[in-house]
Formats: structure tokens, sequence, C-alpha cells
């Protein structure tokens, strides 16, 4: 009864294993990112569990103040790397550069939602912030895209209360999205009137 009354009047229980080995770790890489040595290495550990959680866990400036890339093997380890993300904090967003569908030799034309997720990961990775997580595959990541002049031309940007542009359909239409009566899918828009709705590449619903 008395080892019962004790543990209950403790205000600050002793931190687990767990927090005492990331708050070891946040303290050995603020002192690694202050020090002359911009390179700083961390190995004993293959899988991408503890990464996820310093990322969504840590207190560090040294850690938050900074947009953060993280290059995986392949597409596969991508998205579990934005699932533990996920399961570790479900409001942080984790974007990911996804891979071709199909061979650039091929001469076909990848899926939409293909198109758009890498042309989000570009629009993610040009606004990046403090605390932004971007993670590619190698694959993706030597696959040709759009340069950034071109990229940040062909980006519209509106705000709240602007009156959209008479020729901003034709504006579209010269990116390559698709005049539709009902927007269903990614690169689609329908125009009834002053009223526009369209499924953008920025986002992962229609606007």
């Amino acid at each position: 009864m008395s080892d019962i009354i004790h543990n209950l009047q403790t205000p600050n229980p002793p931190p687990s294993k767990v927090e005492s080995a990331t708050l070891r770790l946040e303290e050995i890489l603020e002192r690694a990112f202050q020090s002359r040595f911009q390179n700083v290495e961390i190995s004993g550990n293959t899988s991408a569990l503890p990464l996820a959680f310093l990322l969504t866990s840590s207190h560090a400036k040294a850690i938050n103040s900074l947009p953060h890339l993280v290059i995986v093997a392949d597409d596969r380890k991508a998205e579990e790397f934005q699932n533990l993300i996920s399961f570790f904090d479900p409001v942080r967003i984790c974007t990911c550069l996804r891979s071709f569908d199909v061979s650039p030799y091929s001469g076909l034309n990848s899926q939409p939602r293909v198109m758009s997720a890498r042309m989000r990961f570009l629009h993610a990775a040009q606004n990046a912030k403090p605390g932004t997580l971007l993670v590619a595959s190698l694959p993706a990541l030597l696959q040709k895209t759009l340069p950034f002049q071109v990229f940040n031309s062909s980006t519209f940007k509106f705000n709240r209360g602007d009156e959209i542009p008479d020729q901003f359909p034709d504006f579209l239409n010269s990116l390559g999205y698709r005049a539709s009566p009902v927007v269903e899918d990614h690169g689609q828009y329908a125009s009834r009137g002053g009223i526009i709705d369209i499924f953008s590449a920025a986002h992962e619903r229609p606007v």
C-alpha cells in the first residue's frame, strides 16, 4: 500500500527509456550542428522508425528550424516512412516524391495521379517552411522533372477575395488541365459562370 501511495504522490515520474534516448540524441545533434562539422552521420539502425519518431517528437531548435528531406531506397520505403510519420503525428504532413509508373522510354504517359503527386512535391519543396517533411526515393530523385523557373512561372496563386480572370481557363488548358462537366480526378476543372472547380496538383482534393 505504501508503494502505491508513493507512486500516486510522485508529481513527475522518471522519463522512460525511449524518452531518455530521444533527449540524449537531441543533445548530441544540437552540439553537432553547432560545431564546425556540417555532416552528421548516425549509424547502428537500418529502420526508419527512430528517425520518424525523432522528427515528429523533437523539441530541439536546430532540428525544427529547417525543412527536412529524407531520402530512402525505393518508393515502398518512402510510403512506409510516410505511414510512420502519420503514426507518431497524425496532423503532420509528409509529402512524398513518387517515381513515374512507366518507363521514360516507353512512349506512354504516367497516370494523372502520379504526375499530380510529383507536382505536389515540387510545390511543397518550393514553399518549404521550418519543420516541413519531404521524403523521396533514389529512383524518383534520378528522374528528371521541371526546372524551378518553369515550375514557378506555371504557378498561379489566388488569395481570398481575388477575382478570377476571364482568361484563367485558357491558362489551365495551357498547363494540360482538362475541362470536364464534373471534377473527379487530378488535372480536371469545371467552369460554370464565375465559379470554377479545379483539382489542382497542389492539393489532395478538388477545390
